[in-house]
């Protein structure tokens, strides 16, 4: 648990964001943004600029370049590649790098590593013509343009004539690459962000009564979602009859794992829990956070994660578990180990207390599960 002195030290650090992004205006999702804001001599225009996407709010080298805010936080910087309509079509991390990374390499910005290098060593190749090309081929508006998930680890950006491929980008599903971040980073970020994040209780959706599998004890209904690699670590979520005999989700001492898993993974239900987070970072150092147990759960998911759940064990009625969030889109997935006293669900109140290991590369998670042994 959280001593006095570290919950206070949390709370000035937090006001001391709070403080100074009040009078600097717009944040920035990465430093890579900010360098680039920078770069573009626009830091100024976007410190006030109000939450929207801006379509050719700035130019560079003679082409427009896109700007998103989104809740004072400056989200997206790039050339200005893929229309509307193709987007709110197509919803893909993909559209956001192949916008951002060109702007990034032509821009005046100190870097270590030369552009033909950055490519390499990235894995960022162009079929049907250079980097350069990108600009024409957007321009052309008699090509399709569709994006392509290779297996979970590249996308491939297709602009089609016809069944002729005219032009393509393929990168893989890397978050590092496709948010433009480092580790260092990202740790950094993460629980600052968290702190600031809404607990409150998302709105609660009634599921198609088709899909719900009837238990055999007929006192619940299970509603079915993905397994996470293991059987055992799922999406299902779990719902009841009411009074009314409407649908809700389920939470009480009658079915306390179910009750656990919808806590965890749906933030629709209200709650008092606290959860204290330890995050494990590189060099086997910590971060140590308490908030509220829907902070998490909410940011999560409002970043595109889906919440698998699994219990590991259960011993005089505290739980250990398992909670994936998972963002496919972005390649990674928050793992955390938690400890969930199952005798305050009369009340759903309590400290929850959990250890994460964040943005875990998709590719190492057959060392995680070992180590899960379910």
């Amino acid at each position: 648990m959280l001593g006095r002195r570290h919950i206070i030290l949390w709370a000035l650090v937090l006001t001391m964001l709070q403080t100074g992004q009040a009078m600097a205006g717009n944040r920035y999702r990465t430093d890579l943004l900010q360098r680039m804001a920078t770069a573009l001599q626009a830091e100024a225009q976007l410190d006030t600029l109000p939450e929207g996407r801006y379509v050719g709010l700035l130019q560079y080298k003679a082409h427009p370049v896109t700007v998103v805010v989104a809740d004072s936080v400056v989200t997206h910087i790039g050339y200005s590649l893929f229309s509307e309509q193709l987007r709110e079509a197509m919803s893909s991390p993909a559209f956001d790098f192949v916008e951002r990374y060109p702007l990034f390499l032509d821009l005046p910005v100190q870097r270590e590593r030369s552009v033909a290098r950055h490519l390499d060593e990235d894995g960022v190749f162009f079929r049907g013509g250079k980097m350069d090309a990108l600009h024409q081929v957007a321009a052309d508006t008699t090509l399709a343009v569709s994006v392509e998930n290779l297996n979970g680890k590249r996308y491939t950006v297709h602009w089609m004539k016809g069944d002729e491929e005219r032009f393509a980008i393929n990168f893989p599903i890397d978050y590092n690459l496709l948010a433009g971040t480092d580790m260092e980073e990202r740790e950094r970020r993460l629980l600052p962000e968290v702190a600031q994040w809404s607990a409150e209780p998302r709105m609660a959706e009634v599921p198609d009564s088709a899909r719900l599998k009837t238990t055999w004890q007929g006192r619940y209904f299970i509603l079915p979602g993905e397994k996470f690699y293991l059987p055992q670590i799922n999406s299902d979520s779990y719902y009841e009859r009411d009074e009314r005999d409407s649908l809700r989700l389920l939470c009480n001492t009658r079915l306390m794992k179910e009750s656990v898993a919808n806590l965890l993974t749906t933030g629709q239900v209200e709650n008092d829990y606290d959860l204290e987070i330890r995050m494990v970072k590189y060099g086997f150092k910590y971060d140590t956070l308490q908030v509220r147990l829907n902070q998490w759960i909410n940011y999560c998911l409002d970043h595109g994660c889906k919440p698998y759940f699994g219990l590991i064990d259960e011993t005089d009625g505290v739980a250990k578990c398992e909670l994936i969030m998972w963002n496919p889109d972005m390649g990674y997935l928050h793992s955390m180990r938690v400890v969930f006293d199952m005798l305050t669900l009369s009340e759903r109140k309590g400290l929850v207390q959990a250890r994460l290991n964040a943005f875990v590369e998709i590719s190492k998670v057959q060392y995680l599960f070992d180590e899960i042994k379910l």
